[in-house]
């Protein structure tokens, strides 16, 4: 057994994610008898666990963990576009449906004497959603629809020392 002992464990995580749908500038989208739609749908699930530890008579440990998480969930018609759908409908959506981030730091330093565990645990999460039509785009249809929305976001960040 040692007489004194420390030590730290850390563990990161960043992730930058796109999820694009977009028509570029002058496009030119027809459909005779029917609907157009032009749509993104974003999933991110992610679990970032560290543990650490230590023994002896006199110890001290940590454990950090952190997630960074970017999302950029996008549905976009671009400028001086013709979108022509009859008597159909035009679709522009932009979906962030689950973010799911599971952040945990956990310490064990048992000691025959003393000991200090320390843990922390941090979550960052940064979302946009955006559905939009540029400038001097022309749409006819039946029925229009342009939506952005997120739904289902769940952060957990948990320490346990």
């Amino acid at each position: 057994m040692d007489l004194a002992s420390a030590g730290t464990l850390g563990r990161l995580f960043y992730s930058e994610l796109d999820t694009l749908a977009f028509t570029d500038n002058e496009a030119q989208l027809t459909a005779d008898n029917g609907d157009i739609t032009i749509s993104s749908i974003a999933n991110h699930q992610t679990d970032v666990d560290a543990t650490g530890g230590q023994g002896g008579v006199i110890t001290v440990g940590g454990a950090t963990a952190k997630t960074t998480l970017k999302s950029h969930t996008y549905a976009t018609v671009g400028d001086a576009n013709q979108i022509i759908a009859d008597n159909g409908t035009v679709t522009i959506s932009a979906l962030t449906d689950n973010i799911e981030v599971n952040t945990r730091a956990v310490t064990d330093t048992p000691a025959e004497f003393a000991g200090k565990n320390e843990s922390e645990a941090i979550s960052i999460v940064e979302s946009d959603t955006l559905a939009e039509i540029g400038g001097e785009t022309f749409i006819n249809a039946g029925h229009v629809t342009v939506k952005s929305d997120v739904n289902n976001v769940s952060i957990k960040s948990i320490t346990d020392a």
